[in-house]
């Protein structure tokens, strides 16, 4: 049931899933939410079962009965798969129906203005920090972190959008060709962020190709007089973006050699305890900021570069945007730092499951010259064709870098263990554990104060 919802109801992904993970001692991380639609396809499922038993029983007598009952256990994931068809078509009109009615409303706020986000990595920070510069001037509002579908959106829509909401960043998420243009229909973006292109979930897009088209249509389907934000320190995007401009202004940011990007990044510096780090951005004519932040990694400046420039678009003023970018907070279990009671310093990445992601986590934990450095993770997932080579390029960066790396068994980790030794990195350095739980029980014996644990 967790894993149907875990794929969001698409049934070829769920049972290629579930003859992968089909077993009561499957690692499940992340339960099932009981919302209504869960709710009422379990209750058909179970239904259909129980009738299947109970005709069985009535036919046939109790020994037919129990079989049955035995195999409904087993055929269980068949029930569930009915059910969902049963209720599609009143799941579509409901799901209309709400969007329909959510962009009759934003109809009636002109002069809303629409801050879209969207990309394989990099949303959801990019929305954190947005909001948070955005807040100093405007009454804004910023769609929650799993909100990125229409339907959800519209809901956030209907709920919290009022006359006085000046500002709406919307992050935008997308698994196929027309989502985002889906979702520009109903919030048409008057800046449009696109923070980057990769690998991410490219088992859904059925290709490299199709992830850069679908993610352009953020651009292709803003308003005409829309600003395009764009990350050109990204090859694809660098690639690709003068096809997809189709009028649009554009304007770029990254931390990139030559002047493509609206400012450069100089003097970065880690505070010491690890937890902050300062930089400043400096423009061809020299105006510069000096900014603070608790977000680590290049990529951080690089976002809050691009922040800075779709908050430039709407008139903020250096001030304001100064002192947003010094309220901004770590985006939960994103690089975020923190530090425990017995002195460990914990950066938590476990929820970046991209390639540039980790990439960048690695990057990060590089920083940290004179400390002991331990990487955790179970690998990525949905690499498709490309895992192990991507996983294999995760554990040849890691070689120079950590001083342990805790592997949870795999298809994924035997890859990033190969890069590891091709980087000669000392077998007995790496520690194997069955599960994630497995793995979280034993670092009490492992840590000691003073180290770095990454969780990737």
């Amino acid at each position: 049931i967790a894993l149907l919802q875990l794929e969001q109801y698409d049934l070829g992904r769920y049972f290629s899933v579930l003859a992968r993970r089909y077993s009561v001692n499957a690692d499940m991380r992340q339960k099932a939410v009981w919302t209504a639609k869960l709710k009422a396809i379990t209750l058909i499922a179970t239904t259909m079962a129980t009738a299947v038993t109970a005709i069985s029983l009535y036919l046939a007598g109790s020994i037919a009965a129990a079989i049955f009952a035995l195999i409904s256990l087993f055929i269980f994931p068949a029930y569930l798969a009915l059910a969902v068809l049963i209720t599609l078509p009143l799941d579509s009109f409901a799901k209309g129906r709400i969007v329909r009615k959510a962009r009759r409303k934003l109809a009636r706020f002109p002069n809303l203005k629409v801050v879209a986000i969207t990309g394989s990595y990099g949303k959801t920070t990019m929305k954190a920090v947005l909001a948070a510069i955005l807040t100093e001037r405007f009454t804004t509002l910023a769609t929650p972190e799993s909100v990125n579908t229409p339907v959800g959106i519209a809901r956030f829509v209907l709920e919290k959008v009022s006359a006085e909401t000046e500002v709406l960043v919307v992050e935008m998420g997308a698994y196929r060709m027309g989502d985002i243009r889906e979702l520009c229909a109903l919030t048409p973006p008057d800046v449009a962020v696109l923070t980057g292109i990769n690998e991410a979930h490219i088992e859904r897009f059925g290709g490299i190709t199709n992830t850069v088209r679908a993610k352009f249509e953020i651009v292709r389907y803003a308003k005409k007089e829309g600003i395009a934000v764009l990350n050109i320190e990204d090859k694809r995007v660098r690639a690709e973006y003068n096809k997809n401009l189709t009028g649009h202004t554009a304007i770029f940011y990254g931390d990139v050699v030559g002047d493509a990007a609206r400012y450069g990044i100089t003097d970065v510096r880690l505070e010491p305890d690890g937890l902050r780090q300062s930089f400043s951005l400096t423009n061809t004519h020299g105006e510069a900021y000096r900014l603070s932040t608790p977000l680590l990694g290049d990529y951080a400046t690089a976002t809050i570069m691009g922040a800075v420039c779709a908050a430039e678009t709407l008139g903020m003023t250096r001030a304001e945007i100064t002192h947003g970018v010094a309220m901004t907070r770590p985006v939960a279990h994103r690089l975020e730092p923190f530090t425990t009671a017995n002195g460990v310093l914990v950066i938590d990445d476990s929820y970046n499951g991209n390639p540039d992601g980790a990439r960048e986590a690695v990057r990060v934990l590089a920083r940290f010259k004179n400390k002991r450095k331990i990487y955790v993770t179970p690998g990525l997932v949905e690499m498709g064709s490309r895992s192990a080579e991507i996983h294999r390029s995760i554990g040849t960066d890691l070689a120079a870098v950590a001083d342990i790396v805790i592997l949870i068994k795999n298809s994924a980790t035997g890859s990033i263990a190969e890069g590891l030794k091709a980087g000669g990195f000392k077998s007995q350095d790496i520690l194997w554990f069955n599960t994630a739980i497995d793995a979280h029980a034993a670092l009490p014996a492992i840590l000691k104060s003073g180290d770095v644990v990454l969780f990737q």
